[in-house]
């Protein structure tokens, strides 16, 4: 079985990011069914553009079949409870939940 793809991110995702988001996001593509865990606990302010390329990167996912589990920041972000396309994503508390959740070994 393939190990889980972990992608983390950390800080305040300004619009300042965006490059760099969407080049992670894009460089995360996953194999059909790889499970998938992101990461955003450590996030701080979240850009609305940013949390879009989110919300299509899980959608897309679950689109091919990954497992993805999402640990959200630490604020409630409305754009990521409530975007009904990604209503099929396991939401955890935890990285360590998330990772028992699609099978990978906590790091």
């Amino acid at each position: 079985m393939m190990e889980p793809a972990i992608i983390t991110f950390v800080g305040d995702l300004e619009l300042a990011r965006y490059p760099e988001v969407h080049g992670i996001l894009e460089a995360a593509k996953l194999s059909k069914g790889r499970s998938l865990v992101l990461d955003l606990s450590a996030a701080a302010r979240i850009d609305a553009l940013i949390a879009g390329e989110f919300v299509l990167f899980i959608r897309r996912s679950l689109r091919y079949g990954a497992l993805v589990a999402v640990v959200p920041p630490r604020r409630p972000n409305d754009w990521l409870t409530h975007a009904g396309s990604i209503r099929d994503a396991h939401f955890r508390e935890t990285r360590e939940e998330a990772l028992a959740l699609v099978g990978g070994a906590a790091t």
